[in-house]
Formats: C-alpha cells, sequence, structure tokens
C-alpha cells in the first residue's frame, strides 16, 4: 500500500492541530491496548470481549493511520524486536560513504550489529549491495520485505521507516555519512538515555529565520500539533521557540528504544511520508526537525547530547584576534571529546580532489545562544577562544585534537582520500581551511 494511501481527512498537511489530536488519541489507544494484552489471560469472559473490542477498533485506527505497518502490528513489532544495533539507509550514490562509516565503527572495535536499508532495486544497485553485505556484521535489507511500502522514496525520507523495520528493539539510526569517533556503543550509557529510552542531538545555533524562513516554520507547525502542551514544552530551552535559533535537531545520529516510544517512532515516518513531505515539513531541512515534532506532540520524554552542535576542522586565522574553526558538525561527550561528526570529511562521491578537512582544533557550543557562526561560505565556521571567550565576549570553546582521537582522525582523513580521490589524475590534497564544504552537507 502506498505510504500515502488511507489517511484520513484529520491527518492532512495544514491542519497539525487536528494531526497532533489524532496522534495523541493513538498514543492512548495505543497504551490501553498494551496493558490489556498483559491482562487478557486473568480476565473474566465478559472483560474479554471488551479487550477484543478495544483491540480490533486499534487495529482499525492503526490501519488508517499507518498503512505500511502490514500484518505485523505496531505492539507485534515493539514486542519481537531485541538486542541493540544500528540502522543505516543508503543508495547507490552514497554506498562508498557507507561503507567507510561502518569500517570505522568497526576499526573503534563496535561489535554491534547493523543493518543497511534500501527501498527497490534502482535505489541501490547490486554491486553495492553485495559490497556493503561483504562487510562484518552487516545485513543489508530491502526495507519493502519488512514493511507494506510500494511507493518507495530517496534521501531522508527512509530513515525513520528504517529504524521501525530494523530487527533492534534499541536502534541506533545513523546517516550514511555520520563517521564515529568513538564506538556509537557509548550513545546507550548518555545521559537520559536510560531514563527515556530517546536520545537526540542538537544542531547548531544558526541565527533565527536563516535563509528567510528556517525557524519560522518549525514553530508553526510545533505550536499546533503540540498545542496542549504550550508553555510545558518538553524542550524547554528551545531555540527557535524562543527566537534565539533557526534549528533545533541534527537527526544525523537518533537513538530510541522501540518498545518505550515506539508511538513516536510511527509518527515520525507519518511526517516523512506524503502528504506531509509536501507541506511545511519540506522546508525544515530534511527530516531533522521531524524527531522532535513526534516526541513534542505526544510528550513522549528524550534526552539530548551533552553539547550544542559544534564544529571541527582547521584553525583559521582570518581575523587574527577572532580565531575560527571550519569544518564539519560535531558532536562531543560530556568531556568535550568528539564522538560523532554529521556529514564526513569531505566530499561523498569519488572527485579529482575530495576537499578533505583535516581535524585539527574543536569549536564546542556548550550555551546554545549568541555565539558567531558564519555561514555564508560553503565550509561553515564557529568563532572560538580558551575558557570560551573572544575579544572579552562569550564565544564557543577552543580544544585542540588529541590523544585516541586525534589517531582515529588522522586515519579517517587518510581514509578519506584512499576512498574519493580519484586515481588517474594524481594531484596533492591539500587541507581544507575555508573552501568547499563536503558537497551535500548539514548546513
Amino acid at each position: 500500500m502506498s505510504r500515502g494511501e488511507a489517511m484520513s481527512s484529520s491527518t492532512q498537511p495544514g491542519d497539525w492541530t487536528a494531526l497532533g489530536n489524532v496522534a495523541r488519541a493513538f498514543y492512548e489507544a495505543y497504551e490501553h491496548v498494551q496493558k490489556a494484552r498483559s491482562i487478557t489471560g486473568s480476565a473474566k469472559h465478559t472483560d474479554r470481549a471488551e479487550l477484543r473490542l478495544l483491540a480490533a477498533n486499534f487495529t482499525a485506527l492503526e490501519a488508517t493511520l499507518f498503512p505500511w505497518l502490514g500484518s505485523a502490528s505496531s505492539l507485534d513489532r515493539a514486542a519481537s524486536a531485541a538486542g541493540r544495533g544500528i540502522a543505516i539507509t543508503t543508495g547507490t550514490k552514497y554506498a562508498l560513504v557507507a561503507k567507510l562509516a561502518i569500517t570505522a565503527i568497526r576499526r573503534l572495535g563496535s561489535p554491534l550489529p547493523i543493518e543497511v536499508f534500501f527501498c527497490g532495486d534502482d535505489d541501490l544497485a547490486a554491486a553495492e549491495r553485495a559490497m556493503l553485505a561483504a562487510l562484518p556484521g552487516v545485513a543489508v535489507v530491502d526495507m519493502r520485505t519488512r514493511l507494506a511500502i510500494t511507493d518507495c522514496q530517496r534521501s531522508w525520507g527512509n530513515k525513520p521507516f528504517a529504524a521501525l523495520a530494523s530487527s533492534f528493539r534499541e536502534v541506533i539510526l545513523m546517516d550514511a555519512d555520520t563517521m564515529f569517533v568513538q564506538p556509537p556503543d557509548v550513545l546507550f550509557g548518555m545521559r537520559g538515555y536510560a531514563d527515556t529510552g530517546a536520545l537526540l542531538f542538537r544542531d547548531r545555533t544558526l541565527p533565527f529565520g536563516t535563509n528567510g524562513y528556517w525557524g519560522h516554520d518549525l514553530v508553526a507547525v510545533l505550536e499546533q500539533i503540540a498545542a496542549p502542551f504550550a508553555g510545558n514544552m518538553l524542550l524547554r530551552d528551545n531555540r527557535p521557540l524562543s527566537r534565539k535559533g533557526s534549528e533545533e535537531i541534527d537527526s544525523g545520529v537518533v537513538v530510541w528504544d522501540k518498545a518505550r516510544v515506539m508511538p513516536v517512532v510511527l509518527l515520525t515516518c507519518l511526517l516523512n511520508a506524503p502528504p506531509f513531505t509536501v507541506s511545511k515539513l519540506a522546508r525544515l531541512h530534511g527530516d531533522k526537525e521531524t524527531f522532535l515534532i513526534a516526541h513534542e506532540a505526544l510528550h513522549v520524554p528524550f534526552a539530548t547530547g551533552p553539547s550544542f552542535g559544534s564544529a571541527i576542522g582547521q584553525l583559521t586565522l582570518r581575523e587574527p584576534n577572532r580565531p575560527r574553526v571550519c569544518g564539519p558538525l560535531l558532536h562531543v561527550d560530556a568531556d568535550a571529546s568528539p564522538v560523532w561528526i554529521n556529514g564526513g570529511l569531505g566530499k561523498r562521491i569519488p572527485s579529482v580532489n575530495p576537499e578533505v578537512v583535516w581535524p585539527e582544533y574543536l569549536a564546542i557550543d556548550d550555551r546554545g545562544y549568541d555565539l558567531d557562526w558564519d555561514h555564508s561560505r560553503a565550509l561553515i565556521c564557529l568563532v572560538a577562544g580558551e575558557n570560551g571567550i573572544v575579544e572579552g565576549k562569550p564565544a564557543a570553546r577552543l580544544v585542540r585534537v588529541s590523544g585516541n582521537a586525534k589517531s582515529m582522525l588522522d586515519w579517517m582523513a587518510a581514509e578519506w582520500i584512499e576512498t574519493f580521490q580519484i586515481k588517474h589524475e594524481p594531484q596533492n590534497v591539500v587541507p581544507v581551511v575555508a573552501g568547499s564544504a563536503p558537497e551535500g552537507g548539514n548546513q
């Protein structure tokens, strides 16, 4: 069945208040049926009849809202998922960078099983499927074999569906170009995850209204879809709502315990399916804010990473008194050590010059407001200083890369060149300081 079919008139784009109401009604029914399943065996005969009716009504509602679940209900999927693992989506274009991301994970010593998802024969070519399947601990899966999908999407829209389709109860959903500097296993131990079963990471603090509309559309959707919780949002320092920033979530990595947050998984999938993909959500730079929207709409708690989106790369002194770190988007742990990088270290397809960023410094955003991001160039830079002060004003915290992180990042940069530099026109690869960003990276 098409992902856009069988939608209730209450779930059309534009009426976000109605969508929120329907989603919360489903969440309430989900909890009732989940509880009913646990007591059915001990219930009286008359109660069992009522429970069967409740289950039948729930099944009908679920089929209307989420037709791509097929014959396996969300409750069955949550109950049957087991263990911990990683889900990645990729197509042919970015299969090489997915291979490098997986190779990095194994180099870090992580034994987590990995499922690589694609949708349809023309999404991931047979040669690339074989290449990825040959990697240790990797299964390559056409998501149509696990979900009732007929209209395959491309790019961001498939990501939450991969989390749903994965066989893991606790799933790390990562982009094909997410590069880990520490074993991804550390995410399960981050503060707040054990309490909530969900971990999200926060994006850069770009000015509210960046690109003319960033921030405005997110505020409009949030205030309607989560209307009952106005003034009591889960993310109390939400930057777009306070007009301190234009973006909130970086979905390069999301961690979910599906047994605990399955209704959130379903709503996120719905927001990334037609007809919602042609609504205001289409202007929120892909799927990233839909994870936050789903949690807030259902008021299901989640944890966030220790810092805001930061920068990793080279230190540039175009203005001697205002040092900047220019490079990809970074997330660190509570000790300010790099954990993962969004978008990798250079171009993600073979190129004569892959424009590799050689990481030497971190610029860490501990504040989430009033920092100086230079996003006028392709390679985004963040002003940073020792102890987070530049010219007497608050800035990002400047930290030099060292130790195990430096060794891992040096390996990663060298592998990027080996993987993506076209060899028939040899040339020296110069570290990028203020040139082009990784192609198509999260801006």
